[in-house]
């Protein structure tokens, strides 16, 4: 099966294009760095003075918020008046930890639809459901719904999704197969954690930081996914050669970061080889 390396390695630097550096300031609490906030942002955020300090330097919360809850609580209540004003869509009533790592207790919970502009690391997770038809493997992928605020009728994995603050990584990919794919949790429960891809860019005047949490699950090959929350209009049943069409043509149907969930899985089912040309280079780029 021939594939066209390049343009793997192309989708990759597609999503790590972290341009015009010099118009983000460092979005700081308590001392450390969490995010990064596009210049443009200056005016709302100086507009602001009991919650934002801001410099030529950096942008930071108000050392006065020197909890938690009190940063929470500030936060939400300007985001909330900026969601009426328009600054940013698609609300979701659903919060994101921020913090330094992964592992760190978080310095304060952060509506979703705010994360961008903020900078913020975000994490999702990802599931690839496969399965074996007449020998060949397939992956089942999902068509976004078209009134999706994000990526609106673009081909994503079978179930993805936002990593919100009252969930692990494990329990928001079992939320979101029953609610995206009617995965059965005791189905859902043999999936397999197989690792992360990451990617930093800018986009939309905004900075983008992004791991997702990618899993693996095998599935009957009688099993059809039905859509429950109306985030997907539909899904298919594709071999891998069908796949490839829509990671390496010209289409550009597949959602820009499930391209590397897809680039991932064909490596680590050796359908690419270190025999192939950009093998290393695809494999680094899928960590950054």
């Amino acid at each position: 099966m021939h594939i066209n390396t390049q343009k793997l390695l192309d989708w990759i630097t597609a999503c790590n294009k972290p341009e015009n550096q010099q118009d983000f300031l460092p979005f700081n609490i308590a001392g450390q760095r969490v995010g990064a906030i596009n210049r443009l942002r200056l005016p709302l955020l100086q507009a602001r003075p009991e919650i934002f300090i801001c410099s030529d330097t950096q942008i930071s919360l108000n050392p006065a918020l020197d909890t938690p809850a009190q940063r929470t609580q500030a936060l939400d209540s300007v985001l909330r008046q900026w969601r009426e004003q328009a600054v940013f869509f698609g609300w979701r009533d659903e919060s994101y930890r921020v913090a330094t790592d992964f592992d760190a207790e978080p310095l304060l919970l952060m509506e979703r639809a705010a994360t961008s502009m903020f900078g913020v690391r975000k994490y999702g997770i990802h599931l690839n459901g496969f399965t074996w038809r007449n020998g060949e493997l397939h992956m089942w992928i999902a068509r976004r719904s078209y009134q999706s605020p994000t990526y609106p009728g673009m081909l994503d994995q079978l179930v993805a999704g936002g990593l919100g603050a009252a969930y692990s990584a494990r329990q928001t990919m079992q939320k979101e197969a029953a609610e995206e794919a009617d995965i059965p949790e005791m189905l859902s429960a043999q999936a397999k954690a197989v690792g992360t891809v990451s990617y930093r860019t800018t986009r939309h005047n905004n900075w983008v930081e992004d791991v997702l949490f990618l899993y693996d699950l095998e599935l009957p090959e009688d099993f059809v996914p039905h859509n429950t929350d109306g985030e997907v209009e539909t899904f298919y049943c594709m071999s891998i050669a069908e796949v490839l069409v829509h990671l390496t043509d010209s289409t550009d149907q597949l959602k820009l970061n499930s391209n590397l969930v897809v680039i991932d899985f064909l490596l680590r089912h050796a359908y690419l080889t270190p025999e192939m040309p950009h093998y290393v280079a695809i494999a680094q780029g899928l960590r950054q």
